[in-house]
């Protein structure tokens, strides 16, 4: 009787954390650059995933599903210079009325090229602040068990390295909230992760917590070596002092050395990275509360961004989130400047925050989780940087350390791309390789499986090589050349010929 009334009341518990919540304020468009409309970081950016969530009736109150809140107050001063003193504060109220009083037609000043300042845009900063703020109480209340704040102006730009708002940033909206949460909830919350895939680097973030072994900080963006904005994040910096290990970065180089494009993020290649590394570590490390950085221009066609990723892409992440933290999850808007593509990458967000089963509503490629896994195929660019990840982090991490760590596909694929290096070696001794020669020596040294084979073609061209156990061969000994859902990707690699 106990066990049962125990049981029924987890079943309670779980109806009660099912809600997500949804944040933004108007007062948030007005922030708005009147000298040049089209400026990358305006207000439509917010208009038309709002527009566009209206339609797909994912902004009203949905009862143990989705609560609104559209209006916000503005964050309290003193947690603001609780993270960058009191002058930053300062130069970010007082940029436009200063400028204002020399100019009184003035109605635009700017921080910098891009950081632009109105009469509403401090209150706008504040009331962005201030949206994760009421989520991290909405959700230690136990009224949400996660958020979306769909906020600008955005922050992970803004930090210690530039005494200014910078970047297109104000305040660093997750950081101010994740130094509230540990104080005003320090016996429930002590460990946070900050995520961030927005295509830039947010630098800002990094400097706020490079110290501090509490917060840990993971960034997946692209660098080029440096040429990307904002020109730092590379794989060697790894936070100081007591928070070594815990500001971690994974750059991508898409550009070459003459800055020419030679691939772009693929939903794939942002899943490996996920699923081989930045997986692992959250699990290792156990968060009592996460925030993700949102940077929506890591979509298809940003306009400042090399990224790929769609709604099926984040969706995936996002849900993955969920399924590997205690559930208390907050994102946060940051980038995202193409506006037709952002608000199908919001809406995957929401739907991952909402825990929708894959294939999502909407979704294009139309992909459970497992066969995401299953497909995962990265870029070599991609690779090379996983490889170099591991080799900086496993000091720290040592769930790093075995190559079976967590990319959880069948067949092994995970231990395939390890194994690669060692199989181009091996056929660069050949005058000529035979599809039937490759196939068997894969079976036998890197999937250990009994080296019985059909080969379609025995030629080889330059391509990609796919390796597929197909079940009714193996099950009923039947030759099928048609792939269906009981067959198995167990290797994939790029191959050159010989």
């Amino acid at each position: 009787m106990i066990q049962e009334i125990e049981n029924d009341f987890e079943c309670i518990k779980i109806d009660s954390s099912t809600v997500t919540g949804i944040i933004y304020d108007n007062d948030m468009q007005k922030h708005e650059d009147f000298t040049d409309p089209e400026h990358f970081e305006n207000p439509k950016r917010i208009y038309n995933i709002l527009e566009h969530l209206k339609k797909q009736q994912l902004l009203q109150n949905q009862e143990n599903r989705l609560q609104i809140v559209e209006k916000v107050e503005e964050i309290n001063e003193n947690l603001i210079t609780d993270v960058y003193g009191q002058e930053f504060l300062e130069i970010a109220k007082n940029k436009f009325p200063r400028a204002k009083k020399d100019d009184p037609e003035l109605k635009v000043s700017f921080f910098d090229a891009d950081t632009y300042a109105n009469e509403h845009s401090f209150k706008a900063a504040k009331k962005s602040a201030q949206s994760n703020i009421l989520a991290v109480d909405k959700i230690m209340a136990q009224e949400w068990i996660n958020s979306f704040c769909i906020v600008r102006p955005p922050g992970h730009h803004s930090g210690f390295h530039q005494n200014r708002p910078t970047g297109f940033c104000y305040f660093n909206n997750v950081v101010i909230a994740s130094k509230y949460a540990l104080q005003k909830y320090s016996k429930q919350i002590k460990k946070i992760v900050i995520l961030d895939w927005d295509i830039h680097y947010g630098d800002g973030t990094a400097s706020l917590v490079e110290n501090d072994k509490n917060i840990l900080y993971i960034s997946m963006h692209q660098y080029d070596k440096g040429i990307f904005y904002p020109h730092t994040g590379k794989i060697e910096n790894m936070g100081k002092d007591e928070g070594l290990g815990y500001n971690l970065n994974l750059p991508f180089d898409l550009m070459d050395k003459d800055q020419n494009l030679i691939g772009r993020m693929q939903n794939q290649d942002y899943a490996y990275l996920f699923e081989r590394i930045v997986a692992p570590i959250i699990k290792d490390f156990k968060p009592d509360l996460t925030f993700i950085s949102s940077g929506l221009d890591s979509c298809q066609n940003d306009l400042l961004g090399d990224g790929e990723l769609d709604i099926d892409g984040y969706a995936y992440l996002t849900k993955r989130v969920n399924d590997i933290t205690n559930g208390r999850v907050i994102v946060n808007l940051e980038g995202g400047y193409n506006l037709d593509e952002i608000p199908f990458a919001a809406e995957g967000v929401l739907r991952g925050l909402m825990n929708e089963q894959l294939p999502i509503h909407n979704s294009i490629n139309n992909l459970t989780q497992s066969q995401v896994k299953e497909r995962c195929c990265p870029s070599e660019t991609v690779l090379q940087t996983a490889e170099q990840c591991i080799e900086n982090f496993q000091k720290y991490w040592t769930c790093l350390n075995t190559n079976k760590t967590a990319l959880e596909i069948d067949g092994g694929l995970d231990e395939c791309f390890d194994k690669q290096k060692e199989i181009k070696i091996e056929i660069q001794d050949k005058e000529t390789v035979t599809a039937g020669f490759l196939i068997d020596y894969i079976a036998k040294n890197v999937i250990k499986s009994k080296p019985e084979f059909f080969v379609l073609n025995d030629e080889l061209r330059p391509g990609i090589l796919v390796l597929i156990n197909d079940a009714d061969w193996e099950i009923e000994g039947t030759v099928d050349a048609e792939i269906n859902d009981r067959d198995k990707v167990c290797f994939i690699s790029t191959l050159h010929g010989g």
